[in-house]
């Protein structure tokens, strides 16, 4: 046997024992939320936690569906790390979880949820509910302690039920997760409250709490809260200016045959003339390496007055100009993005970073990749809008004098003027402005009908979740508290 193969089977002995030790070295226990149990096409979460005897850098990788996410971190020798990571899992597809360290796979695991059609109804009771509980949807029975503590953890939630001993049991990060989930006016149950914590629950619920009730006094009506469809975000989108790479090409071979032609004329000398061509495509390769991929986002948030935080949605486009690894910082308020195509996209999350997430995706030439998002975020005006005997007024509740604001009523839009804190205006006449009809028709279809709706100009760059070099057209609808 030779010196070199000697050498290489020594090597891949070596290079065997080193990954074994890496795989008995690591303990890793997965917990999904819910039993596993997910509805098709939402979010959900995953407890995961390390303990390992050695200390050092991670990388934890979910592959599923055209999502990539990546977990950077460190371990503490002997000490247990313990994640929390909102998913949302292909339809009929297992998760794919990797651990690696120092680059070597040091753990890796399959892990298969079980979808339904419909939004599940969790209760923390181990008894028989009720005879009022709806039968025809499907049911969680869970412990206190496995209540989500990421935002996404709930998506596949559509009731709540718990006690108050179930709220007062919670840490800081399942409070954080269950806000979020009141924030989007889905149904929580209080099973023996009493009306100081109903109340208290939806003082800082959105739809002003409309969505929580005492178990026995549930009303027959759910609140259902709708999200703007990604169409009508898409017809947003395209009222955002954005710079046109078909122009620019038009403009630049324009100028080119313009060039080109003047040189026929002026010159009698045919070799200079292959000239021409040579340095016009070496300027067009230049030129279209050196320019940066068209980021824009249309954002839609509403609120209704008196509530203290405000849920948006977000359609963000990329629109490539070369083939590049785009990366884009995001606020992790964001959520997890919804591609709107099949391309893979990959998402990057750092233990020393909490609040941010990075967006990577392979652009191409003038194809355009496009992402939604979903959460909430807290209101920065203090605007309110009533109706009495169905005349909207709008008040000013806050310290600074409010400007831009433009009022909906009997289908047309009236420009409100700047109100100085403590001011109330009513409209006196029907002088209307004028707007484009792809606004008009988002304000009429997201306005209850016969009734009014306060709109202003708000970028989700205000609320922080987005970097200011992001192109953004993004508005607020406040609606009258009912």
């Amino acid at each position: 046997m030779s010196h070199l193969l000697k050498l290489t089977i020594a090597l891949q002995l070596i290079l065997m024992a080193v990954n074994s030790y890496a795989i008995e070295d690591m303990a890793v226990k997965i917990t999904p939320a819910w039993e596993g149990r997910i509805q098709s096409g939402n979010t959900t979460e995953l407890g995961i936690q390390i303990i390992s005897s050695r200390g050092g850098d991670f990388r934890l990788t979910l592959k599923g569906g055209n999502l990539i996410t990546h977990h950077a971190g460190t371990l503490e020798a002997d000490m247990p790390l313990r994640l929390w990571i909102p998913v949302r899992p292909a339809s009929n597809q297992p998760l794919a979880i990797e651990i690696y360290r120092a680059g070597n796979l040091a753990f890796q695991q399959q892990l298969n949820f079980i979808p339904s059609q419909q939004g599940f109804y969790a209760t923390t009771l181990a008894a028989p509910l009720p005879d009022s509980t709806d039968k025809s949807r499907p049911n969680i029975t869970f412990v206190p302690d496995e209540l989500p503590r990421t935002d996404q953890g709930y998506g596949s939630i559509q009731t709540l039920v718990l006690t108050p001993s179930n709220l007062a049991d919670l840490d800081k990060a399942q409070t954080l997760a269950l806000s979020s989930y009141l924030y989007a006016c889905k149904e929580l149950l209080l099973i023996n409250a009493n009306n100081d914590l109903l109340n208290q629950l939806r003082h800082i619920a959105g739809c002003n709490g409309r969505a929580i009730h005492l178990f026995q006094a549930k009303p027959k009506n759910r609140v259902h809260y709708s999200s703007p469809s990604t169409g009508a975000l898409q017809a947003l989108l395209h009222e955002t200016k954005k710079q046109n790479p078909i122009a620019t090409l038009s403009l630049f071979f324009g100028c080119y045959l313009g060039i080109l032609l003047l040189m026929l004329r002026a010159t009698r000398k045919p070799a200079l003339l292959l000239i021409i061509p040579t340095l016009g495509t070496i300027t067009l390769v230049a030129a279209w390496t050196l320019q940066e991929n068209h980021t824009r986002l249309a954002s839609w948030s509403e609120v209704e007055s008196g509530s203290q935080q405000a849920n948006f949605s977000a359609l963000l486009s990329v629109e490539g100009l070369n083939v590049d690894r785009y990366h884009l910082q995001l606020s992790r308020a964001l959520g997890l993005p919804q591609p709107s195509n099949n391309r893979t996209i990959e998402l990057k999350f750092n233990q020393h970073q909490p609040s941010t997430e990075q967006l990577t995706l392979t652009t191409q030439p003038l194809i355009h990749d496009r992402f939604l998002f979903q959460g909430s975020f807290p209101v920065p005006y203090k605007l309110s809008l009533i109706t009495d005997e169905a005349t909207p007024i709008v008040i000013n509740h806050g310290d600074k004098t409010a400007t831009g604001a433009m009022l909906y009523w009997q289908d047309k839009i009236l420009a409100v003027p700047p109100l100085a804190p403590g001011r109330q205006w009513t409209p006196t006449s029907t002088d209307t402005i004028e707007i484009s009809s792809t606004f008009h028709s988002m304000i009429r279809a997201r306005t209850i009908s016969d009734s009014a709706a306060l709109i202003l100009p708000f970028t989700l760059k205000e609320a922080g979740l987005l970097p200011s070099h992001v192109q953004e057209s993004g508005w607020l609808l406040i609606r009258p508290a009912t």
